[in-house]
């Protein structure tokens, strides 16, 4: 059963790169999903891991440090008893109490596999003026988000397709890896 396991997520991830322009498995401690870049869009599993993410996308031809938006996946373990609605109203209030920014929400529903919630937020930190959509969906063990980011709010509505392409690639495979000593 091992080896078909494996054998699957190795075909899953060979489909998705198949597809896309980059799509892979993200995993780590009580989680395991697979995401496909958005049709023009890179996925880089290495640009982001000093910053904890462990795949993060960005339009072809830019990069993660020069790219005017950007997009990034994280997982964040939970309680069970945590609905996903509790997890956005906290993740909310931690937003607003991280300074002085002025932060100004709206919730809009995406239908995609499986329904992800996406929060707007419009905020200032350290002067600088940002934008992001962030999608939140419930795994067995966390939250998933994806997250997409720009300081143009252009392009932020103009990039809004490949977040919705990002969270329909969305696909929960198990509650985590297990690591053989």
């Amino acid at each position: 059963m091992k080896n078909f396991l494996l054998i699957l997520l190795v075909a899953l991830t060979g489909a998705l790169q198949a597809q896309t322009t980059g799509g892979g498995l993200i995993y780590g401690k009580n989680h395991v999903y697979a995401l496909a870049a958005p049709k023009d869009w890179i996925m880089d599993n290495k640009a982001g891991v000093p910053m904890d993410l462990h795949a993060v996308f960005y339009p072809v031809g830019g990069s993660w440090l020069n790219s005017e938006t950007i997009m990034y996946t994280n997982f964040i373990t939970v309680d069970s008893s945590l609905t996903l609605k509790e997890f956005i109203a906290d993740d909310v209030k931690a937003f607003r109490k991280n300074g002085d920014e002025k932060i100004e929400f709206k919730e809009d529903l995406v239908l995609a596999k499986p329904t992800f919630t996406i929060y707007y937020f419009e905020y200032t930190a350290d002067n600088i003026r940002a934008y992001e959509y962030i999608a939140y969906t419930r795994g067995t063990t966390g939250v998933v988000t994806l997250v997409l980011h720009t300081r143009d709010k252009k392009e932020l509505k103009k990039n809004y397709k490949a977040l919705e392409e990002l969270a329909k690639s969305y696909l929960w495979i198990s509650n985590g890896v297990v690591e053989k000593e």
